[in-house]
């Protein structure tokens, strides 16, 4: 059903919806879905969900805030549970909204809100496997996830808790007060088996050893499903509980031998850990697909053959391919046509089915139908149907006509994707899809734009040296954005865009900054006079300047006597690079007091870059 708030498709017996949180207090309609939906469900069957899962990137900053790094769940309900159980660090919960497609098929994008202010978009592809991660600064709540996971709010699912507390409470005070009378009854009844001792060694020790006994032989002799039993009943008792498994195994075979595969498998997947059970499952598999084969259910053959790992399936799997095949081309679904159509061609190893002349009906109407559908990735999937359909059939004058078709939907949909990202986090990602079609309308122009809506947002934010306490990994990320952000601002300078060309001038000019005192090993106490018995000392940092960039410096003392000291540093200053300088009087007793002034300058140029002054006294 679906629900009348937001329209998602939920579990018939939800309590609530798991993507809005409204409670489902009136009537649901049921509604089919489209026939691309379940196309889409078809296509995404191909991927595996292990490669899926494998492609998260769990400690990266941007997990689960990007659409190339998506959070993994098993299907969407899961995402609907996911969100309702996320949680700022400080347990703060969110409300969130489901953002239109703009990342192809497989991505849905999320914006949360904390108090109806908008927080953060997270992404999340429901093709994988589920992962317990979450996006940097945010929680799960455990209770919260479970709770949505049976269909309850966290209120409901916390009062259920209380609730079989509170029986559990009762319960064990009915067992207290049942053993005590149970005590009672007992020491009355070992009395009995005092003065009864041969019956009582033929109870206690005669009765289980003879159900021990019949549970062996009925094991041995065929009946393993009444043994089984009888062992579990038997508990601790010799090696009641081991038999218990080997009994079930027996069970599980002559299920199988009788040809009840679907009872057989349900039994051997319960103990596929024992013995060879995964391989009779496997064997299982393989007897009920080809059932489902000779009812002509090629699409649950197909599930079931797939798990099979012998020489012998591919040719099935083949058959049912092709068969299924043709039956979607007769329903003109296209989607699921174009996926069995290649695995077909991927399983018949010997050629024996005459695929070729479904080949162009197919992909001309798969192509057709993903431009369609809309967005990159499908117009990417029409592109390369159409490919192989030109290198197959030459460049005839209908194929050429549908992939220019083709190409403007892929340039459309590219551009549209680009528009898209032009958020903090996907600027980057914006110029580098606007790079790729600088021809299209007016690429070039957002493409500029996106650089500078980058370089604005990021300002003042790699104005200092990389942190030489981060981790490796972190540092080298710090400076690719670094030189993201200095190779936009160079270009969008060069392209004279705005006010980037003033901006890049005064991001790459040399800054200086100087503290003047009376100790050279002192680059940090700023002193405002000093006897001229000491040491006039100068200090300097080097800052800003182009990226990677460096320079030699020079300063000049001028005496409060009016004399003159000039000099350089052997070495070269970077961003960062700390120096220090100092002169004195050889003869103090006689040197004038004042003000002795500094000035430093870039050595190559001749620039002046900073000045500073100390007073001197007597």
């Amino acid at each position: 059903m679906r629900c009348n708030k937001c329209g998602y498709e939920i579990p018939d017996d939800s309590e609530f919806c798991q993507y809005c949180g409204s409670r489902i207090d009136v009537q649901i309609e049921q509604a089919n879905m489209p026939i691309s939906s379940e196309v889409e469900q078809e296509d995404t069957s191909i991927a595996s969900a292990d490669e899926i899962t494998k492609g998260q990137r769990y400690f990266d900053s941007d997990f689960g805030y990007s659409p190339d790094n998506p959070i993994v769940t098993s299907s969407v309900q899961t995402i609907g549970s996911y969100l309702y159980a996320l949680r700022t660090s400080n347990g703060e919960k969110f409300t969130w909204e489901h953002m239109s497609p703009q990342h192809g098929d497989m991505i849905d994008g999320y914006q949360l809100y904390i108090n109806g202010n908008p927080y953060r978009t997270i992404f999340f592809n429901s093709h994988g496997k589920d992962t317990e991660y979450v996006p940097f600064g945010l929680i799960r709540d455990a209770d919260a996830f479970t709770a949505a996971q049976q269909g309850m709010t966290l209120e409901e699912y916390h009062a259920r808790l209380e609730e079989e507390a509170e029986k559990k409470r009762i319960d064990d005070e009915k067992k207290k007060k049942k053993k005590g009378v149970i005590a009672k009854v007992i020491a009355s009844i070992l009395i009995i088996i005092v003065l009864t001792g041969i019956g009582y060694c033929g109870i206690h020790f005669g009765f289980p050893y003879l159900k021990y006994s019949i549970a062996v032989h009925n094991m041995n002799n065929g009946n393993a499903e009444k043994a089984m039993k009888a062992f579990a009943e038997l508990g601790d008792y010799k090696d009641s509980r081991s038999c218990v498994t080997e009994a079930h195994y027996l069970w599980a075979v002559s299920l199988y031998e009788q040809k009840e595969y679907a009872s057989a498998k349900k039994e051997f997947d319960s103990i596929k850990l024992y013995k060879n059970s995964k391989e009779m499952l496997q064997k299982c598999n393989f007897e009920l697909g080809k059932q489902y084969m000779a009812e002509e259910n090629f699409k649950e053959a197909i599930t079931l053959l797939k798990s099979v790992n012998t020489n012998e399936v591919d040719s099935l799997l083949a058959e049912c391919y092709y068969n299924y095949m043709i039956d979607l081309v007769a329903n003109k679904d296209w989607g699921p046509a174009f996926v069995n159509y290649n695995h077909a061609q991927k399983y018949d190893h010997e050629q024996k089915y005459d695929l070729k002349q479904y080949q162009y009906e197919i992909y001309t109407q798969y192509a057709t139908w993903k431009i369609g559908l809309g967005g990159e990735t499908n117009c990417e999937d029409a592109m390369n149907a159409v490919v192989s359909l030109i290198q197959e059939f030459g460049k005839t004058d209908a194929l050429l006509e549908l992939q220019g078709k083709v190409e403007d939907a892929l340039l459309e949909a590219k551009y549209q994707s680009a528009l898209s990202l032009f958020t903090p986090s996907g600027y980057t990602s914006a110029v580098d899809k606007l790079s790729d079609i600088l021809g299209y309308k007016d690429s070039g122009e957002k493409r500029l734009e996106a650089m500078y809506l980058y370089v604005q947002e990021n300002k003042g934010k790699y104005d200092s040296a990389i942190d030489s306490t981060s981790s490796i990994g972190l540092r080298l990320l710090k400076m690719k954005d670094k030189e993201t952000f200095y190779g936009y601002a160079e270009e969008l300078s060069k392209s004279n865009y705005k006010d980037s060309k003033s901006y890049y001038e005064e991001l790459t000019a040399w800054k200086v900054t100087t503290i003047m005192n009376n100790d050279p090993d002192d680059p940090v106490t700023k002193m405002n006079s000093i006897s001229k018995y000491d040491s006039m000392c100068v200090h300097v940092v080097l800052r800003g300047g182009p990226l990677e960039g460096s320079t030699k410096l020079k300063y000049v003392f001028i005496m409060p006597d009016g004399d003159s000291l000039s000099g350089s540093w052997d070495f070269t200053f970077e961003h960062g690079t700390m120096g220090s300088a100092w002169c004195y009087y050889e003869q103090p007793q006689y040197g004038s007091s004042g003000t002795c002034y500094v000035k430093i300058y870039e050595k190559s140029s001749g620039k002046l870059l900073a000045q500073d002054q100390i007073r001197v006294t007597n």
